[in-house]
């Protein structure tokens, strides 16, 4: 495979149209199939947005859960980083709660 273009790397494969360098498809993760089962509804609304992101229902769904995976092993990490914080001392000393009535009675809250 030769061609005139400065920028080619080879090895590497022309895929929709692009150029891509044969080391980042060996980055690529192996994938594995799955069934899912959804109703109409869902189906239609999860073929249109891929669509619109021009990839296929397949593809999308995977990045999809991807993305909330992702999201909750990062909460989880956050979670954990918290829990694992020590206390800290309060400055001054203890003060009482304030009364209901000394938080309502300011001019923000009076009816005008």
């Amino acid at each position: 495979m030769a061609t005139s273009d400065p920028g080619f790397f080879w090895p590497a494969t022309k895929l929709h149209g692009y150029r891509v360098k044969v080391a980042d498809m060996e980055k690529r993760r192996q994938m594995r199939n799955v069934t899912v089962t959804l109703d109409e509804e869902t189906f239609a609304k999860a073929r249109v947005k891929a669509a619109e992101r021009n990839m296929s229902l397949s593809r999308f769904m995977s990045q999809v859960l991807g993305r909330e995976l992702r999201h909750e092993d990062e909460y989880d990490a956050a979670y954990r980083a918290w829990r694992a914080a020590k206390p800290f001392p309060l400055k001054g000393a203890p003060q009482p709660y304030p009364k209901r009535d000394e938080l309502y009675d300011r001019p923000v809250f009076r009816r005008r």
